[in-house]
């Protein structure tokens, strides 16, 4: 599974329509073989999602997210779960540990 996280110090972001970065996870069988870094800052809404859109992102984990963006992201089958917040190292270790969805 390819799981995409907006990162704001070391966070998920508040809002992943203005975040600045993403972290791009790769999950198989409950353990991280991959980690990669986005850097969005700059992007107009376009180029946000066609940059998330060309890395293969299967889910995606924020806090916030606009009806907009998480409508786009869908139409592109990818799976959004807001209201999530917390220190990026808890959110994937509950992530991870939850069966059956990775």
């Amino acid at each position: 599974m390819r799981l995409a996280m907006p990162l704001w110090q070391n966070r998920v972001a508040p809002v992943f329509d203005t975040c600045s970065k993403i972290k791009l996870y790769d999950i198989e069988k409950g353990k991280i073989i991959g980690i990669e870094t986005i850097n969005l800052r700059n992007m107009s809404v376009g180029q946000r999602l066609r940059a998330i859109y060309g890395q293969n992102v299967e889910v995606l984990v924020c806090n916030g997210v606009s009806l907009f963006y998480r409508a786009c992201l869908q139409t592109h089958y990818i799976r959004v779960f807001p209201n999530i917040y917390g220190k990026e190292e808890q959110v994937l270790k509950s992530i991870i540990l939850k069966p059956g969805k990775n």
